[in-house]
């Protein structure tokens, strides 16, 4: 478990039950509900499974300090409903969870070990645009406003052509006013109001944009790609997330110049890494500094790195399609990941490329193999 600390206080348990379900139709935040408490927080529960939102508590005494909530230990603690905070263990030893928060990936304490190893694309799409909360609130804007799906579907952004270019940024007003704007108008001609449901649903897209972006602009998490002008590989500088007139491309992965289908790729085929600690060498500084590794070499040695991961990904992924498949431990699996890429595949990255594929291929039975836990109340 990882100590908390982050900005956002996150919700309780019920607010995170309304803000995540379809339409909010489930309950309501003064803790009335139209549902089974126990079948809303089982909701909620596998939402967090799933790696869609974090979960924080105090454990055995409500002034402990806040950690995060391990998934596996959410399976065994029930939720009295209500306005209720803590969460009681069903079954085995008494365990108790004080003062619980929800949080959306973006604001969790740990975001950045969620964002390590993924594609910005990747990180824009299930962060951004599959928010659990802007997910809810899309299905219920999409059932009087159908012409939007492309965004919340495809990650295009908000506006009457296909572009994918989200300006760096972009606030609540100006994503509602994309929303809304028409391709033709005459002089005089006033736009449409939004509604409220695309008020809100353009509040939370510029927040959890705005997030991603500031964790990117204070190097919490580092993005490296290839340079467009010299086709060399590195990272990105932080100063490079705060500029005006940049975007990304969801499509593609790029960071470019300008905000619009004419944007120029200034860096291409962004990968998000957690930055890497200075090394303090206990050796003697040499008077002649060590010669710098050719770029061509050092590109070529990045690029085989990624080739072996998203090898390594398409290749768990493939295993865990298979429904009759049983799951295999960590270390049997990243035994043979070793044979097949002998010296180019990290035990991070293999790592990394095992939680993504249970999420895309929702292998949760692979997240830790072996006999299931019985249910509490089986």
């Amino acid at each position: 478990m990882i100590a908390s600390s982050n900005s956002m206080p996150g919700w309780t348990i019920a607010e995170a039950i309304v803000r995540t379900s379809d339409a909010g139709q489930s309950a309501n935040l003064a803790g009335e509900s139209t549902n089974n408490p126990r079948e809303q927080w089982i909701a909620l529960r596998d939402r967090v499974s799933r790696g869609e939102l974090v979960a924080t508590g105090c454990f055995h005494t409500s002034t402990a300090e806040p950690v995060v909530v391990d998934p596996q230990i959410l399976l065994s603690l029930d939720w009295s409903g209500s306005c209720s905070l803590a969460l009681n263990g069903a079954a085995g030893p008494k365990v108790e969870v004080f003062n619980v928060r929800v949080f959306p990936i973006l604001h969790a304490p740990n975001a950045v070990s969620y964002l390590d190893g993924l594609s910005l694309t990747e990180a824009f799409r299930r962060y951004v645009i599959n928010d659990p909360e802007i997910v809810a609130l899309a299905k219920r804007l999409l059932k009087t406003e159908s012409r939007h799906s492309a965004v919340f579907l495809q990650g295009q952004a908000p506006g009457c052509f296909v572009d994918f270019h989200w300006p760096l940024d972009s606030t609540a007003s100006a994503i509602a006013f994309r929303f809304v704007s028409v391709p033709f108008s005459m002089i005089g001609d006033s736009l449409p109001e939004p509604s409220e449901t695309l008020t809100a649903v353009s509040e939370l897209l510029a927040d959890r944009f705005g997030r991603l972006r500031h964790i990117l602009a204070c190097g919490e998490i580092v993005a490296s790609g290839m340079f467009a002008q010299t086709g060399l590989e590195g990272p990105i500088g932080r100063s490079q997330w705060v500029r005006s007139d940049i975007s990304i491309d969801v499509k593609n992965g790029d960071l470019c110049d300008g905000q619009d289908y004419r944007a120029g790729a200034k860096w291409v085929g962004l990968i998000l890494r957690l930055p890497e600690l200075p090394t303090q060498s206990t050796q003697p500084q040499s008077v002649m500094a060590p010669k710098a590794a050719e770029p061509r070499k050092a590109k070529t040695q990045i690029v085989t790195k990624e080739k072996c991961r998203l090898k390594c990904l398409a290749w768990l992924e493939d295993m865990m399609s298979d429904q009759e498949a049983v799951p295999r431990s960590i270390d049997d699996l990243w035994t043979e990941a070793q044979s097949k890429w002998p010296n180019k595949l990290s035990q991070r990255d293999f790592l990394k490329a095992r939680d993504s594929a249970i999420t895309s291929k929702k292998a949760w039975n692979w997240k830790v193999p072996g006999r299931k836990p019985k249910s509490p109340h089986s």
